[in-house]
């Protein structure tokens, strides 16, 4: 079933949790660079950053790990900076708690917080990549996060260099810091740049003069969440943030999934009940919103929701890539309840 408008549907609060990566390597982006992405001296460095979010806690933990080739007695490069993002208005405080690493070297990265990494007073800038919400940094290259594997780097420490991974745990304040997920980390894209990315990792030391700032490159990648309490009598906006210029179609099934297609597995089960074409995602800020009204009925208390996105880049209508959000499940509450 197809629907352009709709008054009301029936769901709830979200509950799915689950880890997601972003790998930044040469596959990204940089900047001032043509083909694979490189630092400036064209020596090549990568990272896996993997999001954890718990909802009940509003606890997020970010592990970043070094995974930049290894050349024999050529210095390795090291982490120096991380970027990420998170819907507008979802969070509106967020606080370090803890930063950790499993070798005898601890990290001491300095955090900042910007809730509006788009009103034009945007700390958080990863050079050409955009503004952040997010920004993780060493004070100078020798305490940036070394490859575990590294033995050759630019410089003498005087102590052990910390090895990853490194992992940071915020504690988070907001509207909707109970309805996120891991994904919608994973799938939040930066602002103000011709060059949106996902996540940014600075690198130094690469063969000791090497240094920039890379960005993922997944291609429409992106996540749903719910904007607003699911209650009995109120109005919540199902939502989907990823890449500009990416349309993006909503689908909804009262069943868990996944299921298993001829050519491609669907993150939720069948039939689906309704799908809502959102067309491209906008370019200032890459999320679309379909407002439902949750019915003062009862009977829909502990009704379950699975909710998932079908996204193609811009003018690929008919050709791939073709990738589905990981499915976000939603539950109705009563008017007077704590979401589930």
């Amino acid at each position: 079933m197809n629907a352009r408008t709709i008054t009301s549907i029936l769901f709830a609060s979200g509950l799915a949790t689950a880890q997601a990566q972003v790998i930044v390597d040469s596959g990204g982006f940089a900047c001032g660079l043509d083909g694979p992405a490189a630092l400036d001296n064209g020596a090549a460095a990568a990272a896996v950053v993997q999001f954890d979010y718990s909802q009940a806690e509003a606890r997020l933990d970010v592990t970043v790990t070094n995974t930049s080739p290894i050349q024999p007695d050529v210095p390795s490069p090291l982490i120096t900076h991380v970027y990420f993002n998170v819907p507008a208005g979802t969070v509106s405080t967020a606080t370090l708690l803890t930063q950790t690493a499993a070798g005898e070297t601890q990290p001491a990265f300095v955090f900042g917080f910007d809730p509006d990494a788009g009103n034009g007073d945007d700390p958080n800038q990863a050079a050409c990549l955009g503004t952040f919400n997010f920004r993780l940094a060493a004070a100078d290259v020798s305490e940036g996060i070394a490859n575990d594997l590294a033995e050759v780097f630019c410089f003498d420490p005087k102590q052990p260099l910390l090895r990853g991974p490194v992992t940071f745990r915020f504690h988070l304040e907001g509207p909707d810091v109970h309805n996120l997920t891991s994904d919608v980390f994973a799938a939040s894209t930066s602002r103000n740049t011709s060059k949106p990315v996902n996540v940014a990792v600075g690198f130094g030391g690469a063969n000791c003069t090497g240094t920039g700032t890379l960005g993922n490159g997944d291609v429409c990648r992106t996540a749903v969440f719910v904007r607003g309490a699911p209650q009995l009598g109120q109005t919540v906006q199902l939502s989907v943030i990823g890449g500009e210029r990416c349309r993006a179609f909503l689908g909804l099934s009262d069943s868990a999934g996944p299921a298993g297609l001829k050519k491609f597995d669907l993150p939720i089960g069948l039939p689906v009940l309704f799908t809502f074409d959102f067309g491209y995602l906008p370019l200032v800020t890459p999320e679309a919103g379909l407002p439902v009204f949750i019915p003062f009925a009862p009977e829909l208390v502990g009704f379950t929701v699975y909710m998932t996105s079908l996204t193609h880049p811009y003018l690929q209508d008919l050709v791939g890539p073709w990738t589905f959000a990981p499915a976000y499940a939603l539950t109705v509450v009563g008017p007077f309840d704590p979401p589930l």
